[in-house]
């Protein structure tokens, strides 16, 4: 669980960096890191640390039920029921298909929803991967009080500002024409 580095410093002394990273289900869920000018100390706190992990009083929220992103949607969807429209429903089923969505939700942070941004827009454009993030940003918005979700929403807030900074998302382009008079006839079925 823990580890120990050992370093020569500017000015010729040895510091000891103690970490501790605690992965469940394969995804980090503790991580924390400490140095020390003292091996020792840096041991002591090591086993410290380790031994509140096991008893569970560093961190209980180890033993709750962590929940996986796409049964939050399937949530979203029940509790929200016909207020929610055919293009939001369609993008959040679309999203419950992809791999973001079989992820923990404590996982998902900021890095996450931009590879996730990045995944969308080698298949859609611009406005549409903006489109879906919005319809994900409502999910968002109430998982954590409504569904004992966590889902952070300021990250996805920092997800979507990064997004429009590397112009993964934009707004839709000025129409460069109007359809003709036979174009509508032949839309129209006449």
């Amino acid at each position: 669980m823990g580890h120990m580095l050992q370093r020569k410093r500017s000015d010729g002394s040895t510091d000891f960096t103690a970490q501790i990273r605690k992965r469940q289900q394969g995804i980090t869920v503790y991580n924390i890191t400490q140095t020390f000018n003292d091996r020792g100390k840096a041991k002591a706190w090591m086993s410290k640390v380790e031994a509140d992990l096991k008893s569970g009083s560093r961190l209980p929220q180890l033993n709750q039920e962590r929940k996986i992103f796409h049964m939050v949607i399937d949530q979203y969807i029940k509790d929200l029921g016909d207020d929610i429209g055919k293009t939001k429903r369609q993008v959040l089923r679309t999203i419950k298909s992809m791999t973001i969505a079989q992820q923990i939700c404590d996982s998902i942070d900021t890095s996450a929803l931009v590879a996730f941004a990045r995944q969308l827009k080698k298949e859609r454009k611009p406005q549409t991967v903006g489109n879906y993030l919005m319809h994900l940003s409502a999910v968002f918005s109430i998982a954590e009080v409504a569904f004992n979700a966590k889902l952070d929403e300021g990250e996805m807030r920092k997800a979507v500002k990064i997004c429009w900074r590397l112009k993964i998302i934009k707004k839709s382009g000025k129409r460069s024409r109007r359809p003709r008079l036979c174009e509508l006839d032949s839309l129209m079925g006449c």
